[in-house]
């Protein structure tokens, strides 16, 4: 069954876009200009009392919440991740659960984008009885997406740790969709191959950033309308090849914008033995990039210390080049 979580006249026209199919004849949606959509406005800084929260309050001081917003035309959607028992963030290992971390908060906020565009939802119900005739029922739910979505971008990400409860990391990050966005990208994607951009633009974008935690996909448009597309990779500086290890992060990151068929699902199973209820949740989740960057540039490779774990991060910047 398919389902759409949007009037059915603006989902048509975002189903369009994002590659679901849909009818030409569907108004189009009131957009914001670009110059008034926001870059990824937050600072990276260290979230108190929790990441979640921190991006709640970073997206509700720029008029913005969660799901589809009408009157800008955009889809807003918060991935997080929760690691228990970080009882000491400046241990060596903590950079890998940082990594793993932001990559499944990123997975589940493009999940979620795709979900409110166009979802195929599956339930399933079966009762029987155990031996001893306690009635057993369940009830199985499955939410696939099979997808291309081109012009996501990171608006926002945070980190907070915790010593409660043996040591608690969590982070989570806000990504957003909007026809601008699909057009600006596919605008970048067809403009003619080897154009020269400014640098200059990229650095002074940079400087109003605070790179100590911020790493992700970013992207913005430059002061002559090109959109310009980065990574920020971070890896620990203490361990063998940690700049190589942040470049290919940052590339990865880069490319965030490009064409990416997701194909992806959730599978839920609620379970009812008299009045024991148990559940049971699962996931899969894969992507490709299509088009591929024709090349990266690195504009930025430094050493920063991050705020949470005190360990020192060597930190790569590139820029994606259609």
């Amino acid at each position: 069954m398919k389902t759409s979580f949007l009037p059915a006249a603006l989902a048509a026209t975002l189903l369009l876009v994002a590659g679901c199919g849909g009818r030409k004849d569907a108004p189009e949606i009131g957009i914001d200009d670009e110059d008034a959509l926001p870059e990824a406005f937050d600072e990276g800084a260290p979230a108190e009392p929790s990441a979640y929260d921190s991006i709640r309050t970073q997206l509700e001081a720029n008029g913005l919440e969660p799901g589809y917003d009408a009157s800008s035309g955009r889809l807003v959607s918060i991935g997080q991740f929760i690691s228990h028992e970080i009882a000491n963030p400046a241990a060596s290992s903590f950079a890998a659960v940082r990594d793993h971390g932001l990559e499944k908060a990123l997975h589940a906020a493009k999940f979620d984008i795709l979900e409110l565009i166009c979802a195929n939802v599956e339930s399933t119900e079966d009762s029987s009885k155990e031996p001893a005739g306690t009635p057993n029922k369940t009830n199985t739910t499955v939410v696939s997406v099979n997808e291309t979505v081109t012009g996501l971008r990171m608006l926002a990400m945070a980190e907070s740790w915790t010593p409660k409860e043996g040591g608690v990391y969590e982070v989570a990050v806000a990504v957003g969709w909007s026809e601008k966005w699909h057009e600006a990208v596919m605008k970048r994607l067809l403009a003619e191959s080897g154009a020269s951009l400014s640098s200059e633009a990229v650095q002074e974008w940079l400087d109003r950033k605070n790179l100590a935690s911020l790493v992700g996909p970013a992207a913005f448009s430059d002061s002559d309308g090109n959109l310009r597309m980065l990574g920020i990779g971070a890896a620990d500086a203490e361990t063998p090849g940690a700049t190589a290890r942040a470049e290919a992060m940052a590339r990865k990151f880069a490319a965030f914008s490009f064409p990416t068929a997701i194909k992806a699902s959730r599978k839920l199973v609620s379970t009812m033995v008299g009045d024991e209820e148990s559940l049971d949740f699962s996931q899969e989740y894969d992507e490709a990039v299509d088009p591929k960057p024709r090349t990266f540039l690195t504009v930025l490779s430094t050493e920063i210390v991050h705020p949470i774990s005190g360990r020192t991060m060597a930190v790569v910047v590139v820029e994606a080049i259609p």
